[in-house]
């Protein structure tokens, strides 16, 4: 399983915003990675499956990672292979020591819950606090 990942609407922004970031950008080498993946997939005769890698991040990291004791890119990787398997979408974890945003609805889509979830953890906590909270949790 690979990511089905996305950058035209970035690609369009290039000018915007300087030729640094435009430089790192057009290097990056996904679309090459991604061929050199299926081939040799192919040539194994194993069968490569893209799938949509939103909140994979923070699924993995909320369910998982402690758990499992994976690192945040390992929980990751299991999230894009349940996704892969086509596992529904977790529930956010509830009994978590990290805040939850006001406007959280327990009875809305697993997605918008983990949209407003990421969001509001994007805002309220430093990537390296996170982690060491949700480690602490388990």
């Amino acid at each position: 399983m690979i990511e089905r990942l996305n950058f035209t609407k970035k690609k369009a922004k290039l000018r915007e915003m300087g030729p640094k970031y435009a430089r790192m950008l057009s290097g990056f080498a996904y679309a090459s990675f991604k061929q050199l993946i299926e081939s040799k997939a192919k040539r194994s005769g194993v069968y490569v499956q893209s799938v949509n890698p939103a909140y994979t991040s923070q699924i993995g990291q909320m369910k998982f990672m402690a758990r499992y004791g994976l690192s945040s890119h390992g929980a990751a990787a299991c999230m894009i292979a349940r996704r892969g398997y086509r596992f529904k979408i977790e529930k956010p974890k509830y009994d978590s020591a990290l805040t939850f945003p006001n406007k959280f609805n327990k009875e809305k889509s697993n997605y918008s819950n983990w949209r407003t979830l990421t969001n509001h953890l994007k805002k309220n906590y430093l990537f390296n606090d996170k982690i060491e909270i949700l480690k602490a949790d388990s």
